[in-house]
């Protein structure tokens, strides 16, 4: 759900209270609304920092206290994000270019 998604929705209900002659009712709508949107945001947070934990946890209890593992996990991780940049760059140039490399069934 985006921004303007529920800002729509908020409107849409406030407006359409007032229009029936019930501007409590479109208020209270709209606080009823951000109360239950606050709600479901706080609690997808508090799941998210304790599945962190546990994952903390878990990859501790499985790589050890040496640490080699992360050290060659984090490099790992950069290399393939390098890897990724530079062929997502690479693509974009071809692209920007109009160079094809290859025409696989467009008959060309």
């Amino acid at each position: 759900m985006t921004f303007a998604h529920t800002f729509s929705t908020i409107a849409l209900g406030l407006l359409t209270a007032v229009a029936a002659g019930n501007f409590v009712g479109g208020v209270l709508l709209v606080v009823v609304f951000s109360l239950g949107l606050a709600t479901v945001l706080i609690a997808i947070g508090v799941v998210w920092v304790k599945a962190a934990g546990l994952a903390g946890h878990y990859v501790r209890a499985r790589i050890g206290e040496d640490g080699r593992l992360a050290r060659y996990a984090s490099v790992a991780s950069a290399v393939a994000v390098t890897a990724l940049g530079l062929a997502m760059t690479a693509r974009a140039i071809l692209h920007v270019t109009g160079v094809r490399l290859f025409s696989i069934g467009t008959g060309t």
